[in-house]
């Protein structure tokens, strides 16, 4: 594994965010075809995705009780 990439190990962005390496390269998801060849090439890391099903429920609700 890229020393910049372990260094990302567990970070979590939005949906829409970007990761950034302590090269300065963004990163919106492994083998981003927009990053330096640098950074993507022979990359082997992968994203997990976690989606709040509950807070999405919470605020749907909470809207509601607004309007």
């Amino acid at each position: 594994m890229r020393h910049t990439h372990r260094l990302l190990n567990g970070r979590a962005v939005e949906i829409d965010g970007v990761f950034y390496s302590s090269s300065g390269a963004a990163l919106r998801f492994p083998g981003d075809p927009n990053a330096p060849a640098s950074e993507i090439i022979g990359c082997r890391c992968w994203v997990e995705y976690k989606v709040d099903f509950a807070g999405a429920l919470v605020r749907r609700f909470r809207a509601q009780e607004v309007a």
